[in-house]
């Protein structure tokens, strides 16, 4: 056993060896859903699509704000800010507070003074995939300075004793075991892309730490029989003198995203490309989580995925904030793509079919968009009575509910067209539109929280309605966006028989190593492999790789 002085040197020379050198204001949209602009389409070639990344999305992560770089000020380089105003700039209570986090809804505006390690993550993760895409190395740079600050700053007794989940003036949380394991899942988010970048094999021992912590801190033994493996929220309640929003003893909580993030987060991507013998138990992890949550989250009567279980009154349609139609189709996405890793062909097929269905009742087929939730009937506790396709509808759009039903409809129709709708050829072409349309900041780039049907937004006012959301706080930021335009970008080109280029870097050219299309699968054909060119990845000891995916499904 390594004793703790020697853990601080080890983590240190890691670094070394993993890193080398280092290296206004805009309103959001409201009122009625805009007509569409018959210009905004869907991107067709790898050129429209890099366009599309850097002009609507990139540019908003690619300021000096964004890395975390004011003025004169010295940051630490990865040291990516949790909290940003709608126009980019760093959010500060005392020299920049932007009136829409001031003004944000209690659940929002509670933690704009906590730094938070999963948002930095999450932006960690949004420069992976604008590398994968666009093959740029400045993108590849700013992703490692981030896992670097991860590494050496986030993560406690590197991963062995898991990672922090906020700091508050400079100050680490002291949550212990009331840390959630969703907040875990998005540390291993840009842990596990990175390695699926590079193949750096410096970086498996701190996955390896924080994986093992999770799964072995969080066991939820009484859940995890007949081939489930369940994780509790939290493994403890927080200490006595611990401050609002965390002073709440959240330990019997049973919920979704306690297993849903793992799967979806890292263990999809970690069980195709990381080597023996993590593979192999990653598999079996991801196993034991699909079974949890389709045999203890599912309702059999609407397909709906429950968010929690813990409190029967949450397993009702429209019961519980979290029973959406984005959380559901994220979980059938998720399950079919484990049955594919799994080689489980009836698992894919319930996944596949279950999953067309939800997304067939979240079409709205008067606007071309995604619907957010099903809601109970006025006077009832929900409304699975009469039916699913009796109940009340949210009209109002989240950008990560949206998000996700692009990538589910596109990915589980590419495996066998739903007879109803062709919607990798016309249903998802007019989704595509309404988002471009519709969420993306025309001013500063990026998208919006919510499009609000009917609400208009004044963020000078005091917001309780989630109806003028910031653009960027405390659970937004650089994950569902990127993840979705990397997911369209490979769908479509599947649709259209074209071959997508992605970009990878790799510690030797000569060396075989596994490469995915993300988490789809595909036929892989290395194009070239290459030093990186003079700059920050000059001495990191890695080789630019550019490989060709067809047959993408």
């Amino acid at each position: 056993m390594i004793k703790p002085s020697a853990t601080k040197i080890m983590m240190s020379k890691l670094t070394k060896i993993l890193f080398g050198i280092s290296s206004g204001f805009a309103l959001l949209a409201s009122a009625a859903t805009p007509a569409l602009a018959q210009s905004i389409k869907q991107p067709t070639t790898q050129q429209e699509w890099i366009e599309h990344f850097e002009n609507d999305i990139l540019r908003f992560w690619s300021t000096a704000d964004a890395l975390g770089i004011r003025g004169n000020q010295k940051v630490t380089q990865g040291n990516f800010p949790t909290w940003r105003c709608n126009n980019g700039t760093i959010f500060d209570d005392k020299v920049n507070p932007c009136k829409e986090i001031i003004n944000a809804p209690t659940w929002v505006a509670n933690h704009k003074l906590l730094d938070y390690l999963r948002m930095k993550s999450r932006q960690t993760y949004l420069y992976g995939v604008a590398y994968n895409v666009t093959g740029q190395e400045k993108y590849l740079s700013w992703m490692r300075d981030g896992i670097r600050f991860i590494v050496d700053r986030g993560l406690i007794d590197g991963g062995k004793g898991g990672a922090y989940t906020y700091w508050q003036n400079g100050k680490p949380d002291n949550l212990g075991l009331a840390r959630n394991s969703q907040d875990l899942s998005y540390v291993m988010l840009s842990l596990t892309y990175y390695y699926y970048l590079t193949n750096d094999a410096s970086i498996l021992a701190p996955i390896d730490n924080l994986k093992s912590y999770i799964f072995k801190t969080y066991a939820d033994n009484a859940s995890s029989t007949n081939g489930k493996t369940c994780l509790k929220w939290t493994a403890s309640r927080p200490p006595a003198n611990t401050n609002p929003p965390y002073n709440l003893d959240e330990s019997s909580k049973k919920e979704l995203v306690a297993q849903l993030d793992q799967a979806n987060a890292y263990l999809l991507l970690g069980s195709t490309n990381l080597p023996e013998p993590q593979r192999s138990q990653w598999k079996k992890d991801l196993r034991g989580l699909v079974n949890c949550m389709r045999f203890d989250y599912r309702d059999e009567k609407t397909g709906l995925i429950w968010g929690a279980i813990d409190l029967d009154r949450q397993k009702h349609v429209g019961g519980h904030k979290h029973n959406d139609f984005g959380h559901t189709v994220k979980t059938y996405w998720t399950m079919y793509l484990a049955g594919r890793i799994l080689g489980d062909t009836e698992l894919q097929t319930f996944s596949r079919d279950n999953g067309l269905k939800i997304l067939a009742w979240a079409y709205d087929t008067k606007d071309g968009a995604w619907n957010s939730r099903p809601l109970p009937k006025p006077g009832q506790l929900d409304c699975e009575q009469s039916g699913p396709k009796a109940c009340p509808i949210d009209h109002n759009r989240d950008w990560w509910i949206y998000a996700e039903l692009d990538q589910g409809a596109a990915t589980l129709s590419l495996d066998k067209p739903d007879p109803a709708r062709n919607w990798l050829g016309v249903e998802l072409l007019r989704t595509h539109a309404y988002w471009r349309q519709n969420f993306f900041d025309k001013t500063y780039g990026d998208v919006w929280h919510r499009i609000t049907v009917g609400k208009s937004c004044d963020p000078n006012l005091r917001n309780e309605e989630d109806s003028c959301l910031p653009k960027v706080h405390f659970y937004k930021n650089g994950f569902h966006v990127p993840e979705h335009l990397l997911v369209s970008y490979l769908t479509s080109s599947a649709k259209r028989g074209q071959a997508a280029s992605l970009y990878f870097a790799t510690p030797s050219c000569s060396k075989p190593r596994t490469y995915t299309p993300y988490n789809l699968v595909g036929t892989a054909k290395v194009e070239s492999c290459k030093p990186f060119s003079a700059g920050p990845l000059d001495n990191s000891g890695l080789q630019k790789v550019k490989v060709t995916f067809t047959n993408i499904r």
